[in-house]
């Protein structure tokens, strides 16, 4: 348990890192979805407010009205610059 507390801290120093950017685009919905227990998700929720003004986080957020031409998928994709 200690190692995996100690490689996600790791992984959180990636955003402060001013030589790399993270975009983010999320549905509205990801944000209300009880997959996990209330606190747990307040700490997330949390988390990704405390990343909105960091100078290498871009956060968006699609709205839950917006119209969709493609439906929400339920797995993620990670794009680099060797795309």
């Amino acid at each position: 348990t200690e190692e995996a507390v100690r490689s996600r801290m790791q992984r959180q120093q990636e955003l402060y890192d001013s030589s790399k950017r993270f975009h983010l685009i999320m549905w509205e919905a990801a944000l209300h979805a009880l997959v996990c227990p209330p606190p747990v998700l307040a700490a997330q929720l949390d988390r990704l407010a405390g990343s909105i003004g960091l100078d290498t986080v871009e956060l968006g957020i699609i709205p839950q009205s917006a119209a969709l031409k493609i439906p929400p998928a339920t797995a993620f994709w990670v794009y680099d610059d060797r795309q």
